[in-house]
């Protein structure tokens, strides 16, 4: 299969090939596959599950095609080697149920369909099957004496309610190729060398910071695809996963059909400050060298392409990523960062007037060492738009003072999410509240507040 996963379309055809004599069904019948199961096992490789797919797999799978069976994963949990095709819907992992209260089948459904049909045998039809066979008649004597508090037993148990996230441990692994682990399922082709972001930021090797709860609110508009929901759920727990955080509460709403455009999420944590850093948007100061961790307006691009059904003749992706690895290291060579902020909905310069204006202070950028990447400034030339205004995430922007600065850039491009940061300018006396830009023309300009929203809200 094409793509950077090394996935092979494996097709198995099981055949009959007994030489049966011609009869009627009676003759046949001992010589048909009737619940033939298949086994499959691969040495040095892997099996992807059928029903519970990765993201980036789903499209192939939904074209995959299964006659009179299907394959799930078999062995115990985790287990990936061994693939088990048979003519019943089974889960991943299947195993006998507890509650089977003796040589049935495979437990709780299917046990009481047997069950109910052998119990409503005449008396003349269960002599008659138990002269068939052993097994035929050990089937009828169970059911003839079976209680009725263990035939109860038998309408099915809840097995799965557990919490909205596992507790906190490392980020399940991905599809393992010889050039690392499998990318996360929101983007395929994201960095694969980016790092996992730890739980606790160390200071003078003393870990003193950690992530700690999310809630997650959903409001769902009527007549979304429940699988859309799952999807979405899956990837919030993953990334909280992999970033340590517990989703620890949350709730559900649903509002009419067409008024909630498919799915809003609201979140809120809580995370434990460490003593020493105080980064609010006030503490920024005359002098503070401005840094911006890499290229701006790539993910406003992106959801705005999406959103709206406009191509630009790449493909531009979203560069969401946790920052909490990053924001260790760059504390770990300095713990006095003045100002650390996420320049999201709104942009750079709506984040820069905010910290100006609560901080009494001017800034000046150099327009020319601004990162826009070529997609972004030719899908905002475009479409009339200034990159410095378009969201972000995956980035952040800091206030350092000088005497750090230069440490905290190498930090941040030592980082596999800072590899492209720069430093685009510095706070002044001047012009306290305001956010001015040199121009590459040798002028300035007012880099001001937003006047209004030039994206659909995205966070």
């Amino acid at each position: 299969m094409a793509g950077p996963y090394r996935v092979s379309r494996l097709t198995v055809t099981v055949h009959n090939t007994t030489d049966a004599p011609a009869g009627d069904r009676t003759t046949a019948l001992p010589h048909s596959m009737i619940g033939a199961h298949l086994l499959l096992a691969v040495e040095g490789g892997r099996f992807l599950s059928m029903t519970d797919p990765p993201e980036w797999a789903r499209h192939a799978v939904a074209e995959l095609r299964n006659d009179h069976t299907w394959p799930v994963l078999a062995g115990p949990a985790g287990r990936e080697d061994l693939v088990l095709s048979s003519p019943i819907i089974l889960e991943d992992h299947p195993v006998l149920a507890d509650e089977s209260p003796g040589p049935l089948y495979d437990a709780t459904e299917i046990d009481e369909i047997l069950s109910l049909r052998t119990a409503a045998l005449t008396e003349r039809e269960k002599r008659e099957a138990r002269g068939t066979d052993d097994r035929a008649a050990e089937v009828v004597d169970l059911v003839d004496s079976m209680p009725d508090a263990v035939r109860e037993r038998l309408h099915g148990a809840i097995r799965w309610l557990r919490e909205v996230t596992d507790p906190p441990g490392p980020p399940a692994a991905g599809l393992t190729l010889p050039e690392g682990t499998g990318h996360p399922w929101w983007d395929p082709q994201q960095d694969p060398e980016a790092a996992d972001a730890p739980t606790t930021i160390p200071i003078d090797g003393e870990a003193v910071g950690q992530a700690a709860y999310l809630s997650c609110g959903f409001i769902l508009e009527e007549g979304v695809e429940l699988s859309v929901v799952g999807r979405v759920a899956q990837a919030l727990g993953d990334a909280a996963r992999t970033a340590g955080v517990t989703v620890a509460t949350g709730d559900t709403k649903v509002v009419d059909a067409g008024h909630g455009d498919g799915i809003f999420i609201n979140t809120a944590g809580i995370g434990l400050v460490p003593d020493g850093v105080d980064i609010r948007p006030g503490r920024a100061a005359p002098g503070d060298a401005v840094l911006v961790s890499g290229q701006i307006g790539v993910h406003g691009v992106a959801i705005m392409s999406v959103r709206e059904g406009l191509e630009f003749g790449v493909e531009i992706q979203s560069d969401t990523a946790s920052l909490a690895g990053m924001v260790a290291d760059m504390l770990g060579v300095c713990q006095d960062l003045h100002v650390l902020r996420d320049p999201t909905r709104g942009g750079l310069a709506t984040s820069l007037n905010e910290i100006a204006g609560a901080a009494g202070v001017g800034i000046t950028l150099d327009e020319r060492s601004l990162p826009v990447p070529d997609t972004v400034a030719n899908a905002c030339s475009f479409l009339g738009l200034d990159p410095l205004y378009v969201a972000n995430e995956g980035k952040l922007v800091a206030f350092v003072p000088p005497d750090h600065a230069d440490a905290v850039l190498e930090a941040m491009r030592a980082h596999p999410l800072g590899k492209e940061a720069v430093r685009i300018g510095s706070c002044v006396e001047d012009h306290p509240g305001m956010v001015v830009a040199a121009t590459g023309l040798g002028g300035t300009r007012v880099v001001d507040m937003p006047l209004g929203e030039q994206l659909p809200r995205i966070c």
